[in-house]
């Protein structure tokens, strides 16, 4: 998957699940300091993105990530 297609993917399923307007889902926008996006809701996050792309996603793949950024880049390097 593209960076661009991950963006994608992972900006709409923001918005749509949280409710959070596009534009305040930028790279550097920090998912719990600027998005109140918490350990829970992460889960939950990573199980939408699973379903969306037919596949069990590894928590581990996303430990590390702090920012929109982080989550795009995570989701473009599942195919690698």
């Amino acid at each position: 998957m593209t960076r661009e297609d991950a963006s994608e993917l992972v900006v709409r399923t923001l918005s749509e699940a949280f409710e959070i307007p596009r534009e305040r889902l930028t790279d550097d926008a920090h998912l719990f300091n600027d998005l109140g996006i918490d350990s829970i809701d992460a889960v939950d996050l990573l199980a939408r993105l699973g379903k969306t792309l037919g596949r069990r996603i590894p928590p581990e793949s996303f430990r590390s990530a702090r920012s929109v950024g982080d989550v795009i880049n995570a989701v473009a390097a599942l195919d690698t």
